[in-house]
């Protein structure tokens, strides 16, 4: 008899024990793979960074290995979106700055949320600076990554179940599309609905993704009988800043549909979060503001390439054009985002010059906008 009963708890240990092995499996590849869509999910980091020392700010988001974000140091005037990656416990990215691009290296302090960040080139940059991590952001990363075989047939994303998802792809992935796509959101859930309205014109990340993704992959069956050659997908949506009620946020994409190379643009939204609204350059500006921004704008530009080599031979009174631009004079961007050190006008590729010249951002500094501003 007490043979039988320990027989019988046996069954039933295993029987919990494999229906627990279930439960958790299906609960790890469900936060991992999206049924309706087939793709994978992963959540990403997002955070700010402040020196107290120097006032260096720092807004560093991550999918896997890659990162991407936007850093200024106001007194050295130094500003730009950054795109790199992590190896080890370093960061490494370029920080895309007109005439120049230092390399900005971050090394994460073992047991601390604290960063070390040091540069690598650049005039007046050196030392090494203590990043503090900066509390109460209340935004996530999510992360959404999906693949198509030369006849634009999903892949399963059974491949990637343990693997961290980056943009970059993987070796022996040559013909394969892929879409990679980072959206950011909010923690409570006013600024989710805040976000989702603002950014993604009332969809949810998943949801906006998704239309995307479906987007891609017909895209990809409309070029199967002319070409197997792969296409790509990429989205990367960043904080630059909050300042006062307003924050500025960035989404960048870059989409390969065959051809010389593939286009990148980046658009900026700015929230007024007290409001909801979304702000254009008329609610930070007063009337008049563009015929007075647009020589500063020529003027940071200049001072971005002093010192950098001509690209043709200078002449009497030569200015951009001498740098490659179409023009020796930058009319406003409209647009903009508010961020520590001022108001920042971006320019996507062939907007200020040719393609290879690469886009383009300026920041007029806040002193220099005194009387131009409205209040908000």
């Amino acid at each position: 008899m007490a043979q039988h009963f320990t027989h019988k708890r046996g069954r039933i240990f295993a029987a919990v024990a494999l229906l627990g092995i279930l439960l958790f499996s299906c609960f790890f590849i469900g936060g991992r793979i999206d049924p309706g869509s087939g793709l994978s999910k992963r959540p990403g980091r997002v955070a700010c960074y402040v020196s107290p020392e120097t006032g260096i700010f720092l807004s560093l988001h991550q999918s896997g290995r890659d990162v991407w974000g936007f850093l200024e140091w106001p007194e050295k005037g130094l500003y730009g979106f950054f795109n790199g990656s992590e190896a080890g416990r370093q960061i490494r990215a370029f920080v895309n700055s007109a005439g120049t691009s230092p390399l900005m290296i971050l090394s994460r302090i073992r047991g601390s949320p604290r960063l070390e960040l040091r540069f690598s080139g650049g005039k007046g940059l050196e030392g090494s600076f203590g990043m503090i991590r900066q509390a109460g952001l209340g935004l996530g990363l999510e992360i959404f990554s999906g693949r198509l075989d030369a006849d634009a047939h999903a892949l399963s994303p059974l491949r990637e179940l343990f693997l961290p998802l980056s943009a970059s792809r993987g070796e022996g992935s040559a013909s394969e599309s892929s879409f990679h796509a980072a959206a950011i959101s909010g923690r409570a859930g006013s600024d989710e609905a805040l976000l989702n309205l603002t950014l993604r014109r009332g969809l949810t990340p998943l949801a906006y993704v998704r239309n995307h993704w479906e987007a891609f992959r017909k895209r990809r069956i409309s070029l199967v009988p002319v070409s197997r050659w792969p296409i790509e997908f990429i989205e990367r949506q960043s904080l630059i800043s909050v300042r006062a009620s307003v924050c500025s946020i960035a989404a960048e994409r870059y989409v390969f549909n065959g051809g010389a190379h593939g286009n990148t643009s980046l658009l900026v939204t700015m929230i007024d979060t007290g409001t909801g609204r979304i702000l254009k350059p008329g609610d930070i500006f007063k009337a008049g503001w563009e015929e007075k921004v647009a020589p500063m704008l020529t003027s940071e530009a200049m001072r971005l390439f002093a010192g950098m080599e001509k690209r043709k031979d200078p002449v009497p009174g030569s200015g951009l054009r001498a740098y490659g631009f179409f023009k020796d004079e930058i009319e406003p961007s409209p647009n903009i985002f508010l961020c520590e050190s001022g108001v920042g006008f971006h320019y996507d590729r062939y907007q200020l010059a040719p393609y290879s010249e690469g886009d383009f951002t300026f920041v007029i500094p806040w002193r220099e906008l005194e009387g131009l501003l409205k209040s908000w």
